[in-house]
Order: C-alpha cells, then structure tokens, then sequence
C-alpha cells in the first residue's frame, strides 16, 4: 500500500459536507473544552475545594480510583499476555471468570440485598448460557485475535495509546467536574433552579469529550491495523507519528461528528448490556449502517463520517465479511475480559478496605458497582486496541483481500474453511 487508503475517493466531491456539519461540530468541541478548562483553572486559584469543605472528599476519590486503575492495570497485563499465547484459553477463561465472579458476589450480597443477588443469578445463567451457545466460535475467533496481537506487536506505538487516552480522560473528568462544581456554587439562589440543566450540560460535556479522544484512539488504532494487513514486510518507520498528524490534522470534524452519533447510540447499547446483561446484543445488531465504527478507518478520507460509514458496510455486507463480521466473539470476548477485571478488582478493594483498614462491611459491599466502574477503565482502553484492530482487519479482508491473504495466510485459510464464502471474496 502507497499510503493511500484503501478506497480512495476524489477530495473535491466531499469538501462541502465536511465545511459544514463537520467544522460546526468541531468548533463547537473546541468552544466547550475551552470553557470548561477556563473555569476549571479559575475553581483552583480561588482555592474551591477547601473553601467548599471538599479537600478531602477529593482526595479520597482520587486515592481510591487510582488504586483501582493500578489493580486493573496488572491484571490486564496477564491478560493481554495470554490473548496473545493462548487467544481461545483467552476466550474461555473471560466467559467463565465472569460467570464465576458474578456468582461469588451474588453469594456475598445475598445477605445485605437478595433482589440483587437474585439479579446478579439471572445475569450469570443467562451469561452461561451465551457461552455455551457461542463456544463454537471461539476457534476461529481465536485465529482473529492472534492475528491482531501479532499486528500490535508489530507496531509497539501502539500500547502508548491506552495509558494516554487514561491519562487524558482522567484529568479532564477531574477537571470538568471541579469546573462544572465551581460553577454551581457560585450561582445565586435565585438561579439555582437552573441547576438540573447545568449537571445534563455536565454529563453531556464529560460524555462528549471522553468520546472525542476515545474516537481519536480509534482511529489511530483502525488506520494503523488498516496499513499492517494491507502491506506485506515490515512496518514502514514513523508510521504511527504520520497517523497521528494525519488524524488530528484531516479528521477531527469527522471524529467530533461520529462522538456526538454513532457513539451516543453505541453508549445507549453498552448501558443495556451492562445493567441488564443483555450480551445478547452483538456488534452487528448494534452498529446501524449509517453510524458505525467502519467510518473510522477512513477518518482521515474527508469522507462525511455517514457517507463512510454507508460505503463500508455496504463493502463489508456484498464480499460476505459481514458473515465473519456476525459471527466472531472477539469484541464479545474483550467485553467479558473487561467485566471479569472490573469485577476482579472491585473484590480486591473491598477485601483489602474489609480485612486491612477495618472499613464498614455493608457499606464496602453496596460499593460494589461503584469500584467496577472504576476498575473498567483501563482494560477497555487496552482491549481498544484489539477490538478495534480486529474490525480493521475485516474491512482489509472486504476491501483487499489478496493483500490479507498474503499477510496472514494461516487466517485466511481458516476463515475460508468457516466460511466458504468468502471464495467470493478473491474475485471481488
């Protein structure tokens, strides 16, 4: 591949949309970062926290999400070790750690909330039974996710992309929020009736802007993939340095456009399969075609980011990928990787706060949830990585599939004998 994306289009074509919708949300991003940094900064040199009594408060957050982000951050470590020697032990051992820890907290809460414990049964039963149902994809799934810890190690730049995007999403919560605070005790009382709206402006600002950089990291990630399986030798030097400067120079209207659609819709999905443990739900019936994550491996195209999204599923869905595309448990994988760490810490913390510093029992146990969502944090931002890399590698095979044949033949042979379809695919 010269550098060029793999479907290219003509600029002029698409130089209207991208002036329009695409500036508008971007400058918009830009003006609300800035505001909430503004006042952020000014809630600090007035010394808010102490003033407001929160010092400590603070504090306490701060420790407390730190110490789940390090405990988190170890286990995704093991864990990224064995999705790359053993990528279908990986698979089993997700589902079944999962399973397992959500029994044992079941158990544990049975005795300060049975409702809860109920729901925590319902969810594992159902979990077990997705599980048994979808075992048999794991083999060639296994294949999958082999082949993208092999590209992400092939292009070490990008395990610098998780510890950044923690980084930079944990300080600007930080900030947005001791921002947003300051805001609100300053108003007078007669415009605090005001203040519902402005903490839904601070979710949404939080929302928006973690997205933005979670989008930007897709991308990173989706171009990056896009280029390992669409070259044969090695990595071309300072690849991730010129998708970089490509990303953040030609495609953050595109990315402030899929944060403010495709992401929202995409959340709404996650909060359902999280709170209700509806895994059920897969990638396929979750991506609608005009607002997907496809769009993001032609972010830096000035394709509108619908516009892409449209043409690649179309892509995907006529060289028979989308089989592949609906079939593998890769991104269901991570997900239950993701949810057996956050649970794996959150038990770790309320041990150690139950048996180390004699904290309330009832009241470390009800943190439960609390601890998970912190806990979460940094193997979503690491299975990224691999999720992400796994759907570029099947818009390669959709858009290129000699060049994946070639790259990654042992892969392409299996997903071939699974799907035979895809014999279509080298005539396309």
């Amino acid at each position: 591949m010269s550098g060029e994306p793999p479907c290219s289009y003509p600029e002029e074509e698409f130089d209207e949309p991208c002036d329009t919708v695409g500036q508008v949300m971007s400058a918009s991003f830009w003006i609300h970062l800035s505001m909430s940094m503004i006042l952020a900064i000014s809630c600090i040199a007035v010394g808010f926290l102490e003033h407001m009594g929160l010092g400590g408060t603070a504090k306490r957050a701060i420790m407390m999400s730190s110490y789940e982000i390090v405990i988190s951050t170890g286990f995704v470590v093991v864990a990224m070790i064995i999705a790359r020697k053993a990528p279908v032990a990986f698979q089993h051992m997700a589902a079944g750690g999962t399973i397992l820890l959500l029994l044992l907290y079941a158990l544990f809460i049975a005795t300060y909330n049975y409702l809860i414990s109920i729901l925590m049964v319902l969810v594992s039963l159902f979990l077990g039974w997705r599980y048994w149902r979808g075992r048999a994809s794991y083999q060639f799934s296994g294949q999958l996710l082999r082949a993208t810890c092999i590209c992400a190690d092939a292009n070490p730049g990008l395990y610098y992309i998780p510890p950044i995007g923690a980084l930079l999403i944990y300080f600007y919560v930080q900030l947005a929020i001791l921002a947003w605070a300051g805001f609100l005790a300053a108003l007078p009382d007669s415009l605090q009736a005001y203040s519902y709206y402005i903490a839904i402006y601070l979710f949404m600002n939080i929302f928006w802007t973690c997205q933005v950089i979670l989008g930007t990291l897709r991308s990173i990630t989706a171009r990056v993939y896009a280029n390992f399986f669409t070259t044969t030798g090695a990595p071309p030097s300072g690849l991730m340095r010129s998708v970089v400067k490509d990303t953040l120079s030609h495609g953050m209207d595109n990315i402030c456009v899929g944060s403010a659609a495709v992401l929202l819709i995409s959340a709404v999905y996650s909060v359902l399969r999280w709170s209700l443990g509806l895994f059920i739900i897969s990638l396929s019936s979750t991506q609608p075609r005009a607002f997907n994550y496809f769009a993001f491996n032609h972010i830096t195209d000035r394709r509108p980011f619908m516009q892409s999204s449209r043409e690649t599923w179309d892509t995907v869905q006529s060289t028979g990928v989308m089989a592949v595309y609906s079939a593998n448990t890769v991104s269901y994988s991570l997900s239950q990787a993701t949810s057996m760490i956050a649970l794996l810490s959150a038990f770790l913390t309320i041990f150690s706060r139950i048996l180390i510093f004699g904290a309330d029992e009832r009241q470390s146990v009800l943190m439960f949830l609390e601890l998970c969502v912190f806990g979460a944090v940094i193997p979503t931002l690491f299975f990224m990585i691999l999720d992400h890399g796994h759907l570029s590698m099947l818009i390669a095979l959709a858009e290129q599939p000699e060049k994946v044949k070639k790259r990654a033949p042992r892969l392409f042979e299996t997903l071939e004998r699974t799907f035979p379809q895809l014999s279509e695919v080298e005539n396309c």
